[in-house]
């Protein structure tokens, strides 16, 4: 049994909503650890549920070499989740994984190594595509999910930073809550830590269309950001890159048009161009494209472009009704 705010174990904190074909595998890997039995909790966070995420959870609380505990969520959204998982946890690392992911056998211990200075607030590992026998998840995972940084389904806090960051913040809605709390933290001084061997794999979007939604909430959410959390030279830097990011897509799309209404054969020494130039961008960035055909790769290539365009849409939307109120 794990004492309260054990110095030495690890809270993993899994936040549910209708996740009755993902959940048994989820908390099967995380009883599966290598990290010893006694140096870590799960806390399962239930949304209300109203499909069978509860019983599947606590048929498997009973039988499990590993404290597991079943808590309904107090509040509503994904920041109060968070936090009733972190009001019940009593590790000194406290980690998120999503219902829908499942974490690699060496994923917690890898997270004990990764704390290795006080300094450090939060680190994170990568998170790697979960249903690779879906095109469009492939699709995505090669060009976009393999270069994200820190990712709310695979990161962990100290509880120390957490405290002095006064949690998620409750008030905030929208994607992009860990964001939040990583910029609290890193405006406490706080150092952050990428922990390569913490592997989580993630269900991606079987979509393009819900991609395209999630890519515009995502928008929203940073100019959320953007008013309320961001300092002065932070927003400085952000308006930068805002404009050359709206600057490169409008040129971009004002002179594939235009050369395919002169010149067809202009267009396609142009797209030809185009497609050369964004595949070595994203080869040069890391991106997992290794693995994908010509004709797959320019498809994941344009795919994560039109993403772009939807997160560019998602901050005009913001801006335009902000300057409407």
């Amino acid at each position: 049994m794990l004492s309260d705010h054990n110095e030495s174990c690890i809270s993993v904190i899994v936040t549910v909503r209708n996740e009755e074909t993902t959940i048994r595998r989820c908390i099967d890997s995380l009883v599966d650890q290598s990290l010893s039995k006694n140096l870590y909790e799960i806390i399962v966070v239930d949304g209300r549920s109203t499909d069978n995420t509860y019983k599947i959870v606590n048929d498997m609380v009973s039988n499990s070499p590993v404290c597991i505990s079943l808590i309904e969520q107090e509040g509503t959204g994904i920041s109060c989740a968070r936090n009733t998982g972190i009001k019940h946890s009593k590790g000194s690392i406290i980690v998120f994984i999503d219902g829908d992911a499942f974490a690699d056998r060496g994923c917690l211990e890898s997270y004990t190594k990764c704390f290795n200075d006080p300094k450090i607030g939060y680190a994170w590992g990568p998170v790697i595509i979960g249903n690779p026998q879906n095109l469009v998840a492939k699709l995505l995972y090669g060009t976009y999910y393999s270069l994200l940084g820190a990712h709310g389904a695979n990161i962990a806090y100290t509880r120390v930073a957490l405290e002095k960051a006064d949690f998620f913040d409750e008030v905030f809605t929208g994607r992009g809550d860990e964001n939040v709390l990583n910029l609290k933290i890193a405006h406490l001084g706080y150092l952050s830590k990428k922990c390569s061997a913490a592997v989580v794999y993630h269900e991606l979007p079987t979509s393009v269309l819900s991609f395209l939604r999630i890519r515009y909430a995502d928008g929203v959410s940073a100019r959320k950001i953007y008013n309320k959390y961001l300092m002065d030279d932070e927003k400085k830097s952000f308006d930068t890159r805002f404009s050359i990011k709206v600057m490169v897509t409008f040129v971009s799309v004002l002179f594939l048009a235009y050369s395919f209404c002169v010149d067809i054969i202009l267009f396609g020494s142009i797209f030809f161009l185009t497609s050369t130039a964004l595949v070595l961008i994203y080869r040069h960035l890391g991106a997992s494209i290794d693995d994908l055909n010509p004709i797959y790769l320019l498809l994941s290539v344009y795919l994560v472009t039109l993403g772009h365009v939807a997160y560019l849409l998602g901050e005009f939307s913001f801006l335009i009704k902000r300057g409407i109120n």
